[in-house]
């Protein structure tokens, strides 16, 4: 009895120790937003910390200290740039992904390659290089699909069917990556997040801000009566990174092999409502009016259809379309439970506002009038006209071999404008959301 106790007390003392010693800590698709905050934090706890990202975007207000972190350029599919990134690592944040947004999230063979295939290269290589914790960066989207969730918790099953590849994707990655979770081998658990934002954010924030400049932002749309849902904090997404890391550490943890919601806490928002605070500190007056859920519904369909017959990047897709339509709220209780979650600032644009407006101070803003933006359009679409450009962009989009000629691409070009007249005919909304589409390119 008395060993058994000494045996505890020594367990409890390495566990502290291990608590504080500097780890060396690995993040996979770590050189975005989400990844630049968590390496500063990491590296204010007193970690090394090793990034590896095909891309490592440039954000002047996240100061990291190179001297204490190593940057690998390359892919989690690169077999050796991957074994380069674990090698040695305590621990692994998974936040690499394909798809998360617009017309990248239908490639259903890139989703399928990167977001479930990637994941499963990186548990092996984690179990093969006795990296000893995984923590996976998931979606609300591998259980949302097109009902209402009211307080969803983890019990909630999976979505039966995904309107993209990309959420069927990361439910994949995901139940692969629970079922690899090995008492005393690998410790894994999965981090569902939804809508990140805060200061500097490109993908929602940024988007969000741009797309009401450009004047296409006129109207909100809803399906549910009442309508709410909850975006995710960047430095609550942190703050639920590292807990779950620390938790991991533990024998017998109950984060282990476990998913958890990772969004603000209560009171919900509403999904449009919430941004009118940054579209109006952007110099932009909020949506006055509201359409009928099927036309932005059949909008995004439309977009969608068109991104696979030409190319074309999409204002928004039926996936981000439902989201903002349907009653969607998730429940914080287990993570607040198994490793101590406490999201803060819930649902505050303070920061996210004051950022922009200093990057408006500083920054020259492009203002223009309704007829330079009317040129701008007018160019663009004169350029969309031009042969070269034109038989460049079918044979990268529609797959014209190099040896057709002129008559060949002019023909597949009379097709795609032939179908997109009739459509117009057929519906007469179709030619304003052509307009919306060309608009996006301009902005793009």
């Amino acid at each position: 009895m008395k060993r058994k106790s000494i045996s505890g007390s020594r367990n409890r003392i390495l566990s502290a120790e291990i608590h504080q010693l500097p780890l060396r800590m690995c993040i996979l698709g770590g050189g975005g937003y989400l990844g630049q905050h968590l390496t500063k934090a990491l590296q204010n706890a007193g970690h090394f910390v090793v990034v590896l990202d095909l891309h490592f975007q440039r954000f002047p207000h996240i100061v990291l200290d190179t001297t204490r972190m190593l940057q690998i350029r390359g892919s989690i599919l690169d077999l050796d740039a991957l074994r380069k990134a674990l090698s040695g690592c305590d621990a692994c944040f998974h936040m690499a992904g394909y798809g998360m947004s617009g017309g990248a999230s239908l490639d259903y063979e890139m989703c399928m390659r990167v977001n479930f295939g990637g994941t499963q290269l990186i548990i092996s290589e984690c179990l093969r290089l006795n990296v000893p914790r995984l923590i996976y960066t998931s979606t609300i989207g591998v259980i949302f699909a097109q009902e209402e969730l009211h307080m969803a918790d983890e019990t909630t099953p999976y979505a039966k069917h995904f309107v993209n590849a990309y959420c069927e994707s990361k439910y994949l990655g995901e139940v692969a990556l629970l079922q690899a979770n090995s008492p005393g081998k690998l410790a894994t658990c999965a981090l569902r997040l939804r809508g990140i934002y805060g200061p500097g954010e490109l993908r929602t924030v940024k988007t969000t801000v741009d797309l009401s400049r450009s004047g296409w932002v006129k109207a909100t749309f809803r399906k549910s009566k009442l309508c709410l849902t909850q975006y995710s904090r960047v430095d609550n997404c942190v703050q639920a990174l590292l807990l779950s890391e620390e938790s991991l550490r533990q024998r017998n943890s109950p984060t282990a092999g476990q998913a958890y919601h990772i969004v603000d806490d209560l009171p919900a928002v509403d999904p449009f409502g919430f941004w009118y605070p940054l579209i109006e500190a952007a110099g932009v007056s909020v949506p006055k009016f509201c359409i009928p859920y099927w036309l932005a519904y059949f909008a995004a369909y439309t977009m969608e259809w068109l991104y696979w017959l030409t190319g074309m990047e999409p204002l928004f897709t039926r996936f981000e379309a439902n989201l903002m339509a349907y009653h969607n709220t998730y429940s914080v209780e287990k993570a607040k439970r198994d490793f101590g979650y406490r999201p803060a600032q819930n649902h505050d644009l303070t920061s996210t506002i004051k950022f922009l407006q200093h990057e408006q101070k500083h920054a020259e803003v492009s203002k223009g009038n309704n007829l330079e933006q009317i040129w701008k359009l007018v160019i663009k679409f004169l350029h969309l006209l031009d042969p070269s450009w034109l038989a460049q962009y079918l044979h990268r989009s529609v797959g014209i071999g190099d040896c057709c000629g002129p008559q060949q691409v002019f023909h597949k070009f009379l097709m795609v404008l032939s179908v997109l007249i009739l459509s117009s005919m057929v519906w007469p909304s179709m030619v304003s959301m052509l307009c919306c589409s060309l608009t996006y390119i301009v902005s793009y």
